[in-house]
């Protein structure tokens, strides 16, 4: 040995630091991969489960066009689909008793929107709203 051992431990620390920051660089960017590889495949999954959303909506709306062809919407609010019930003058049915207990209401359900006559009530879009 040509170098006194306080120089010679030093060099040795510092080959060993190296060696550790060489180590912790590529646990580093291999961890940083698989956390973008992980945010992509969760991006992917969360604009499935949208589209897929979008799409039972979208069916649904179909299926309630199809089901109930004079379906209204609320003209204040847009509230939609809505069944009136009884004849043209929904204010000699509101609140009749039917059986079970039940009582006809033909106000708005979200709104409370109340109009005497069927007409006043708009075709329903086909648009769902929430």
């Amino acid at each position: 040995r040509a170098l006194p051992d306080e120089v010679f431990h030093g060099y040795r620390a510092a080959q060993d630091q190296m060696v550790e920051h060489r180590i912790f660089s590529d646990l580093q960017q291999r961890f940083q991969q698989q956390l973008s590889a992980a945010l992509a495949q969760a991006s992917q999954a969360a604009q499935a489960a949208t589209q897929r959303g979008a799409q039972e909506q979208a069916s649904t709306a179909e299926f309630l066009r199809r089901q109930y062809p004079n379906a209204r919407m609320c003209p204040q609010c847009q509230h939609g689909p809505v069944l009136l019930e009884g004849c043209y003058d929904l204010m000699a049915h509101h609140g009749e008793a039917r059986a079970g207990g039940r009582r006809i209401n033909n106000a708005c359900p979200q709104c409370g929107f109340l109009a005497p006559e069927a007409g006043q009530w708009r075709l329903w879009d086909g648009e769902m709203r929430i």
